[in-house]
């Protein structure tokens, strides 16, 4: 009883869903094409509502107001002072000095909120570890002890 043909190698199937021939888990392979066109679709639905292109300036503007993170004003004052420099540039000097101190105000109360609370990434880590994950497994109803395990044969608990 064929049931179509596999997707990779082409050969028949029968009525399971592994491929004789390749080994192809073609019921795998369907939910993970439907998931994939499920996803492109919102993603196109998605990007609708957003410009088609973002520019530089909105780049650098999304960057530089992101808070308590250190890298994304970083990346955007430097690339700031690198376009300042270029004279294609030349008509975005203004907003780029306004993305310039607006960055740099954010790295410095970053740094200030972060240095303060001594947010390090093993801190950061262990604090929600603690607060998320302990609690979550606190709910899971635990296993009874039956006690230590039996260290000779005539210690052992009957079944």
């Amino acid at each position: 009883m064929a049931t179509g043909r596999c997707t990779t190698c082409g050969s028949q199937l029968t009525a399971y869903s592994i491929c004789p021939h390749c080994g192809s888990l073609i019921g795998v392979e369907n939910a993970v094409r439907r998931v994939r066109g499920l996803i492109h679709a919102r993603v196109a639905r998605a990007q609708k509502h957003f410009p088609h292109r973002l520019s530089t300036l909105q780049f650098l503007w999304i960057c530089a107001l992101i808070p308590l993170a250190i890298v994304p004003p970083v990346l955007s004052l430097l690339a700031s002072v690198k376009l300042m420099g270029r004279p294609a540039a030349a008509r975005w000097d203004n907003q780029l000095e306004w993305i310039i101190t607006i960055a740099t105000i954010n790295l410095l109360l970053s740094v200030l909120v972060l240095s303060r609370f001594h947010f390090s990434p093993s801190e950061l880590a262990s604090y929600l570890r603690g607060s998320i994950f302990l609690p979550i497994l606190d709910m899971i109803p635990n296993v009874p002890d039956r006690g230590p395990f039996p260290q000779t044969p005539d210690q052992a608990m009957p079944i």
